[in-house]
């Protein structure tokens, strides 16, 4: 079981690796993104290294990423429908890099990930009004 606490990564992933040393815990959520705000984070090729360098000298086991709040890929707006996948597309990516087992969402209705040949991910929807779903997708 993972016991730990949701950190902040302001100033890099690595930052969160530091702050979930300082209270002891043993795993560490983060948001890779302003959990209410549509602006996706790419970490930089030296900032998931740093990360890796500070996890692995540390007593942290674990990093789980919680995707936004803001994620409806059921929205009969289709611009919304293109923010929730790109949202959710790169926070899946930022996990991948940074190697997190569990990514965390609450979407507002089912959804199912695929990977084509390419990497990409394609969400599918599925209407169900005002249903909620907690997904956690574990690599």
């Amino acid at each position: 079981m993972l016991i730990g606490a949701h950190v902040s990564p302001a100033g890099g992933p690595a930052k969160a690796v530091e702050r979930g040393v300082e209270c002891g815990a043993r795993s560490i959520q983060i948001f890779n993104q302003n959990p209410r705000q549509w602006k996706p984070r790419v970490y930089s090729a030296e900032e998931v290294a740093d990360f890796r360098s500070t996890l692995g000298d540390s007593d942290v086991d674990a990093l789980l990423i919680h995707a936004v709040y803001l994620l409806n890929p059921a929205s009969e707006d289709a611009d919304f429908r293109a923010k929730t996948l790109a949202s959710l597309t790169t926070s899946l990516r930022a996990g991948a890099a940074l190697g997190a087992p569990v990514e965390w969402c609450r979407a507002r209705a089912p959804m199912r990930l695929s990977a084509d040949d390419s990497g990409a991910f394609e969400l599918q929807l599925a209407r169900t009004g005002t249903a909620s779903l907690d997904l956690v997708e574990v690599w």
